[in-house]
C-alpha cells in the first residue's frame, strides 16, 4: 500500500528549479516544516535514481520540473482517461502510414483496437526505455481494459484536467504529468527495497545541515 505522508512536511527542491521556487516554498511553510535542496545533502550532479531513492525513503515531498514522457507527447483528459492529443493522427494514422498497424472495429461497435501488422524497428528509444516499456506492457496484459480505464480515472492529474475541461463542457484540457505520475510513484516498489550501494554512499556523505537530522 502507498505510504501516506504526514505533516509536518519536508520539501526537497530539485536543482533544476531556481532560488525563487525555494523562496516561495519557504514563505508558505507551516510550523515544523523545512525545505531542502540537492546542494544541502548531495554532491552536484548526483544521479536522479540515487537522490530520489534517498529522499523517497525519508518521505520528503519532491518539487521538480520533470514529468515529460519520452515521446514528448501532450496528454489530454478524455472520457477514456489520459489520451495523447490528436492521437488519431499522431499514433493511429502514423502507424497505418508506416504499414506497422491498422485500426479495426470490434464486434461491439464501440471499441477500435489497433492491431500490429509487423514488428517495428526501434530507432529512438534507449535499451532502458525499451525495458521499461516492456515491463509496463507485461503489467497491462494481466489487467482488463475496464480495470485499466478505472485506474486511469483515479489519477489525480486526469481528474483535475477533466474537471477543468470536458467535465464542465469546456474543451479538453492538458494533463499535468508531474501530478499524474504521483499515482505511479506512490506505488513504486523501490521505496520498500534495500538501498543500492550508490544510495548508501550518498547517505554516508550527505550533509545534515540545514535540514532534519539524518
Amino acid at each position: 500500500m502507498p505510504r501516506k505522508l504526514q505533516p509536518p512536511f519536508q520539501y526537497f527542491i530539485d536543482e533544476c528549479l531556481g532560488r525563487s521556487v525555494r523562496d516561495a516554498v519557504e514563505s508558505a511553510l507551516e510550523s515544523g516544516e523545512q525545505v531542502h535542496s540537492l546542494a544541502d545533502h548531495f554532491d552536484r550532479g548526483t544521479k536522479d535514481e540515487v537522490w530520489l531513492q534517498s529522499v523517497g525513503k525519508r518521505g520528503w515531498v519532491v518539487l521538480t520540473m520533470d514529468g515529460k514522457p519520452v515521446t514528448g507527447a501532450t496528454y489530454i483528459a478524455l472520457p477514456a482517461g489520459p489520451v495523447v492529443a490528436k492521437y488519431d493522427r499522431r499514433i493511429v494514422q502514423a502507424l497505418e502510414d508506416a504499414g506497422l498497424a491498422q485500426q479495426d472495429e470490434a464486434d461491439d461497435g464501440v471499441t477500435k483496437p489497433v492491431c500490429l501488422l509487423q514488428e517495428p524497428t526501434r530507432h529512438h528509444l534507449t535499451e532502458a526505455q525499451l525495458a521499461l516499456a516492456d515491463r509496463i506492457g507485461r503489467w497491462a496484459r494481466k489487467t482488463s481494459a475496464r480495470a485499466l480505464s478505472e485506474y486511469s480515472h483515479k489519477n489525480i492529474g486526469w481528474q483535475i484536467a477533466w474537471d477543468a475541461g470536458l467535465g464542465q463542457s469546456h474543451p479538453a484540457q492538458k494533463v499535468d504529468l508531474r501530478i499524474a505520475m504521483q499515482q505511479v510513484m506512490a506505488q513504486d516498489p523501490w521505496l520498500e527495497e534495500e538501498a543500492s550501494g550508490d544510495a548508501e554512499t550518498a547517505f554516508a556523505h550527505a550533509d545534515a545541515e540545514p535540514g532534519a537530522a539524518w
